[in-house]
C-alpha cells in the first residue's frame, strides 16, 4: 500500500473538480488500498481509500460511507500552471 499526496482545484469535491496527485520521484500508480490524501485550497485534508481501480476510473472511499468517482485526465489552467520542483511524477484526475 501507497501514499499518495493530491491538490484539488476547488474546495467541494463535486463533479468536475480536478485533482492533481504527485509521485515525488517516483511514477505515480494508484492502486487498490492506497491512501490519498488530497489538499483543497482553503487548505482542508480530506483523506481516503481506493476501493476500485479498474481502467482509467478510481473510486475512493472518504469517511463514513462517502464515495468518491475519478476517472484519468483533466486540462484545466489549474493543472497546466500547478508548480512543482522538477523531476515531480504527477496525474490528473476529474471527480465524476
Amino acid at each position: 500500500m501507497s501514499t499518495w499526496h493530491a491538490y484539488a482545484d476547488r474546495s467541494a469535491l463535486t463533479s468536475g473538480t480536478e485533482l492533481l496527485v504527485t509521485g515525488g520521484h517516483g511514477a505515480v500508480r494508484l492502486r487498490t488500498g492506497d491512501l490519498v490524501s488530497i489538499e483543497t485550497p482553503d487548505r482542508n485534508r480530506i483523506s481516503g481509500v481506493i476501493i476500485d481501480r479498474t481502467r482509467g476510473r478510481v473510486l475512493l472511499a472518504i469517511a463514513g460511507s462517502l464515495q468518491i468517482r475519478l476517472r484519468s485526465g483533466g486540462t484545466s489552467e489549474f493543472l497546466l500552471s500547478f508548480k512543482l520542483s522538477d523531476g515531480f511524477s504527477r496525474e490528473s484526475w476529474t471527480v465524476q
